[in-house]
């Protein structure tokens, strides 16, 4: 983890010259943008300036330069500006800034490997949201220090957020009266049981990468019954996702959680067929549904629910009092470099959830869905996931582009 920064970091002359705090808090429009000079010379002067250093692993980072070693950065000129972002909310709109660094020049091949990887292609630097006061802003869509362990609190007021001033409910392909057949299985992560789910019931589900043979945790003809009562699930034999995803449904208050290696009979192919044919309802009614993103199958963590499973490093500098980092990789760039993204469910799980609660390598995120758009949040709620117009394939999760698809 990143720790706490006491004193503000050494500026070169260029940075030394620049009222950071007043260009946050006014902003600094594109076309009255400054200079900071040559890129090689940013990152030369990285290791003695502290603005440099975040300009620096910047775009070493955003531009994947460990991927192009002889990239010819020459003549690369780094401009800076402060554009000024009104989100809106329930309660009205709030701004903030973040500090937009903006070369000279892009290299083609670097911008199609971004491209490709839906990756982020603006280059910012955000306040943390400890130092917003200072700005007289809200917390909200400033960045946040990452924690050993995720913030339980966090996750819930997203959720209550959202259910009490979204219509998440409203969404096209799901009739309001559609309720769960009598034949669904819920995971009572309270009595850790198997149990049948009513048909209003409200719960969790999850998404995840299987990994290889699990014969010796799902759910069979011969263990369906004992399975059935108080205790009846053992926790000692499920592997890591599955017991993290318990763990994480149990904080959060919630009760039901459906999984489907343990809520299926996975020797019976008859149940398997019926259980199969209502996936859809399945996603779409879940309260919200857990993504397992970061690992590689399901004994790995999830990242921040135990101690220890979380070791992404972010990138802080103290800047004349005021605390700066690098965002991490948007939600879309993330599930990118994922196998849970490789998977051949997951686009039909991740499309039908209404509210989503990702776990990457990287962070947690989560994203709600009204009628066919959606919002991002991995810091605060209510920030709004944007297409940038240099992405050409448009909006990767449209709806009716999928239901055109496989309809």
């Amino acid at each position: 983890m990143t720790p706490s920064l006491r004193s503000s970091s050494t500026l070169c002359a260029t940075c030394a010259a620049l009222d950071i705090k007043q260009i946050l808090r006014d902003g600094l429009r594109e076309e009255d943008k400054v200079c900071l000079g040559l890129l090689l010379d940013i990152m030369d002067k990285s290791d003695r300036c502290g603005l440099c250093s975040l300009v620096s692993d910047l775009i070493r980072r955003r531009w994947r330069l460990h991927d192009f070693p002889n990239a010819d950065l020459r003549n690369v000129i780094c401009h800076l500006s402060s554009p000024e972002f009104v989100k809106a909310g329930p309660r009205g709109g709030k701004s903030y800034h973040r500090l937009y660094i903006h070369p000279s020049r892009r290299l083609p091949d670097i911008q199609r490997q971004l491209v490709a990887a839906e990756a982020a292609l603006h280059l910012d630097i955000q306040l943390l949201e400890e130092d917003s006061r200072k700005m007289s802003r809200s917390r909200d869509f400033h960045g946040r220090r990452l924690k050993e362990e995720v913030d339980i609190s966090l996750v819930k007021k997203w959720i209550k957020c959202c259910e009490l001033e979204h219509d998440c409910e409203s969404v096209w392909w799901r009739r309001s009266d559609d309720c769960l057949p009598d034949f669904v299985r819920m995971i009572d992560v309270t009595k850790m049981a198997l149990v049948p789910a009513s048909p209003d019931c409200r719960y969790v589900a999850l998404s995840y990468v299987w990994g290889g043979p699990g014969d010796y945790y799902w759910t069979t003809t011969k263990n369906i019954n004992s399975r059935g009562h108080p205790t009846g699930l053992d926790a000692g034999i499920l592997p890591a996702t599955i017991r993290d995803a318990i763990h994480l449904t149990r904080r959060i208050g919630e009760r039901y959680l459906w999984i489907g290696a343990l809520c299926i009979l996975q020797d019976s192919p008859a149940d398997k067929g019926t259980q199969i044919c209502i996936m859809d309802l399945i996603y779409s009614r879940a309260t919200i549904t857990i993504f397992a993103a970061s690992g590689n199958g399901v004994r790995d963590d999830l990242p921040g629910i135990s101690s220890g499973s979380r070791t992404i490093t972010q990138h802080i500098k103290c800047v004349q009092g005021l605390h700066l980092a690098i965002p991490l990789p948007p939600l879309s760039e993330a599930l990118n470099e994922s196998i849970w993204n490789t998977r051949g469910w997951t686009f039909q799980e991740i499309l039908l959830s209404r509210r989503r609660l990702v776990f990457t390598r990287h962070q947690m995120y989560f994203e709600y869905v009204v009628g066919e758009s959606k919002t991002l949040s991995s810091t605060p709620m209510f920030r709004t996931a944007v297409h940038l117009p240099e992405y050409p394939q448009g909006n990767p999760m449209n709806v009716r582009n999928y239901t055109d698809a496989v309809g």
